[in-house]
């Protein structure tokens, strides 16, 4: 297969993928997430990008073989998918430019897990300084609900 890039992955991506959003448990942020995947019964499409992505740092890049529900009706499908919020975020930050129907919800996914890792990160930031002030673990975790 000839070498690819993220012209080639946004062009595939737009008619073979999908952008995932998940809302996390009610009243929390957890489980909250984004994820994309790619479903295919050809491995060969998949393992290039997979490949790609390794090569690019995407490290939560996965492909594996779903088996069919119905065989009679349906063939096994190759599944390629990126769930780590810093590698989605790069992958739909380069795809962007790139990408047509999916480019709305793409910015959409991209700027809730910005400020995801934004709400993290400021967490972490407090719970440090707490812990730097003398207070247990279990204390900074009650003191900030999480």
């Amino acid at each position: 297969m000839a070498a690819i890039g993220w012209e080639w992955i946004a062009g595939f991506f737009e008619g073979e993928g999908h952008i995932y959003w998940q809302w996390g448990k009610k009243g929390t942020k957890q489980g909250t997430c984004g994820r994309l995947i790619i479903g295919q019964v050809d491995k060969r499409p998949l393992e290039a990008i997979h490949q790609f992505f390794l090569v690019h740092s995407i490290r939560s890049s996965r492909l594996y073989l779903r088996p069919s529900r119905d065989p009679s009706k349906w063939k096994d499908c190759w599944i390629s998918e990126v769930a780590r919020r810093d590698d989605v975020i790069l992958v739909l930050s380069q795809m962007l430019p790139y990408l047509f129907q999916k480019a709305e919800k793409a910015k959409l996914v991209i700027k809730r897990l910005q400020h995801l890792q934004q709400e993290r990160d400021d967490v972490l930031h407090q719970a440090m300084e707490l812990k730097r002030s003398g207070r247990t673990w279990r204390e900074v975790g009650r003191e900030l609900k999480v």
